[in-house]
């Protein structure tokens, strides 16, 4: 499921991501904000996809949240942070422009 978040955020040219129970994700695109046309995310798959990303020790954790970066199948990095981890109430992504060759083949794959 994550990995078609990334997918469709790269393909359409999205910016960030942000994934809260309750609510479809949201796509912001071109400064604007956009529902993802799925059903919404329940508070066990927000907790299940900052697992699934902070798997490893986090780059940076405090009381309040966690972030790790990643790449995306070549393609795009991308920083997740996990807001109450681990319990987390709500994961945001955000695209990071890396040079060209940098973007390195650890991460999730499409």
């Amino acid at each position: 499921m994550f990995a078609k978040f990334l997918q469709t955020c790269y393909v359409n040219g999205g910016t960030d991501l942000v994934l809260a129970p309750g609510v479809a994700p949201l796509m912001r695109r071109d400064g604007g904000w956009h529902r993802l046309e799925i059903p919404p995310l329940g508070p066990d798959d927000i907790k299940k996809i900052a697992a699934d990303l902070l798997y490893a020790q986090p780059f940076a954790r405090n009381r309040t949240y966690a972030f790790v970066d990643f790449a995306y199948a070549d393609l795009a990095r991308f920083r997740a942070t996990a807001f109450d981890y681990p319990d987390t109430s709500v994961v945001v992504i955000t695209r990071i422009d890396a040079p060209p060759g940098t973007v390195g083949r650890q991460g999730v794959s499409g």
